[in-house]
């Protein structure tokens, strides 16, 4: 059976998207597929995670990155005087709070406008002709789109219409549904619009929990199989389980990227500021993307010292950080619109057998 999978997150780019579909490609590939993989991921710096596939059965697009075009507020590589300069004034008039403010508020806007149906829209008009060509010189018998972004849903439909191949569409999360969406009504009709649109031709759907798979047989009348994160037992090594050291402080861990006012780390923070422990006894250490809004949190309840910011690690040696912590921190949102997200950073934890602290 020949399978054209459709993906932005794909090996070597490190997220935990990509390792679900790079496990997936393997998966298939090693057990007789025929498949091609129609992906570009040009825009992410961490490309440290394994490709399982042979390379020639992947197609790289380009992509046009419209944040670097048109944003009110995109950065000059190469340094910018005059924005140094601006900076300065603002500085020296006491207005940088303000200018800070309505920055915000305007990127907010324009996220809004032109981010439809999400800030990958510019892999489309890059990815057309080379997957026509693809389609034309070995025709597949499915299209498979894994999102979000859900710009592959895009032009998976368009394929599929074109070349009258069927196509099943990979909820890895919800698009219009998303509770962490936080978009205006009339933004949020179109994006209904959109996806009800695309989904007309669509043969069948995935999804990763059964809460969705019920929500998502409900909303679109289609057959909906269940297909849950996991992990690859052979890439997690036969590492001890580390033994504590009275003299280190007990290490817990949060790797991953954080939703700021959703996935809240105060209940943790507030029992140690209660304990009476010493940053010498316990470390919170936070390894991922969005972290920063971490530390005013710790602030606020006077436990800063305990709490350790770090930048974004390779893939392996995220693993390493993980099997070495005392607990891994899992942060859910306490809301009951995330029902049935079940996060894959879960089973990662899950993989190198520490314990889990669960907040949410």
């Amino acid at each position: 059976m020949k399978v054209a999978f459709i993906t932005w997150h794909f090996p070597p780019i490190n997220t935990i998207a990509a390792v679900r579909t790079g496990k997936f490609a393997r998966y298939l590939h090693r057990n007789g597929y025929d498949i091609r993989v129609i992906t570009s991921g040009i825009g992410d710096s961490d490309r440290t995670q394994i490709i399982e596939i042979p390379h020639e059965k992947i197609l790289h697009t380009g992509w046009i990155d419209i944040d670097r075009y048109i944003h009110p507020f995109s950065k000059d590589d190469g340094g910018n005087q005059n924005g140094n300069n601006i900076q300065a004034l603002i500085a020296s008039i006491g207005v940088k709070s303000r200018i800070k403010a309505l920055r915000k508020t305007i990127a907010a806007h324009y996220n809004t406008l032109f981010f439809f149906p999400d800030r990958y829209v510019g892999w489309i008009p890059k990815a057309v002709k080379p997957s026509n060509d693809l389609l034309r010189e070995w025709k597949p018998d499915l299209i498979f789109a894994s999102g979000p972004p859900f710009s592959a849903f895009l032009l998976a439909s368009y394929l599929s219409r074109k070349h009258g191949i069927p196509w099943v569409a990979e909820y890895r999360d919800r698009w219009v549904d998303d509770p962490y969406r936080d978009l205006p009504d009339w933004r949020h009709f179109t994006d209904n619009w959109l996806e009800t649109r695309i989904l007309r031709n669509a043969t069948a759907i995935v999804s990763v929990s059964e809460p969705w798979v019920r929500f998502f047989e409900k909303k679109f009348n289609l057959p909906v199989t269940l297909a849950m994160n996991g992990f690859d037992p052979t890439q997690i090594g036969t590492l001890p389980v580390p033994v504590p050291k009275p003299e280190e402080p007990l290490r817990i861990l949060h790797m991953g990227s954080i939703y700021s006012g959703k996935r809240d780390p105060s209940p943790l923070f507030h029992a140690i500021a209660r304990s009476q422990l010493t940053p010498g006894q316990v470390r919170v250490v936070f390894f991922g993307t969005n972290i920063e809004s971490m530390a005013p949190i710790a602030e606020k309840f006077g436990v800063s010292d305990f709490i350790d910011i770090r930048g974004r690690g390779g893939y392996e040696e995220s693993r390493e950080i993980q099997k070495a912590a005392d607990i891994l921190l899992l942060l859910q949102w306490n809301n009951s619109r995330e029902q049935g997200n079940v996060p894959a950073k879960l089973f990662e934890y899950l993989a190198v057998r520490r314990p889990i602290l669960g907040i949410g």
